[in-house]
């Protein structure tokens, strides 16, 4: 068996929902173009077409297949990430991560302490959307926390 790239079934299975391409694309945040193109990777590497495209849009049988496969493995990731998420507060309320403050030594406000270490100039420290401080190194990806910071 070819090995899957969820990115592409994602694709199809966005086409199918939304039984549009462009729609499809928004609601994944990409380009028409993008999602035809992973539409075709996909049918190329099985060498037949994944979905009939008339109105509404269907999968072939083979397009059934995968998407049945893709859903499953998507119900199970999420399934995983709620029993890693921690439980919720005692009394119901909204977590808004640690406090911070009480933390802190006496006297010191939270820009003066979290000033970059002598000798490390351009670290940077950012309180992200959910209230976790976000610490980023000099030369290192800021890829990856782009969207958890707060601008």
């Amino acid at each position: 068996m070819k090995e899957l790239d969820y990115k592409l079934l994602r694709a199809l299975d966005a086409v199918l929902q939304e039984q549009n391409f462009d729609r499809a694309a928004k609601s994944l945040h990409i380009t028409q173009s993008a999602i035809s193109q992973r539409i075709k990777q996909l049918e190329q590497q099985f060498a037949e077409p994944l979905l009939i495209r008339s109105q509404p849009l269907q999968a072939t049988p083979l397009g059934q297949k995968l998407l049945a496969h893709y859903r499953q493995v998507h119900q199970l990731e999420l399934e995983l990430a709620g029993g890693l998420a921690p439980p919720p507060p005692p009394g119901g309320g909204e977590d808004r991560g640690p406090d911070l403050s009480a933390r802190l030594p006496r006297g010191e406000s939270l820009p003066a302490f979290f000033q970059p270490p002598v000798g490390k100039p351009g670290i940077t420290v950012v309180l992200n959307a959910r209230g976790h401080l976000v610490v980023g190194e000099p030369g290192g990806s800021d890829e990856d926390r782009r969207n958890e910071r707060v601008e």
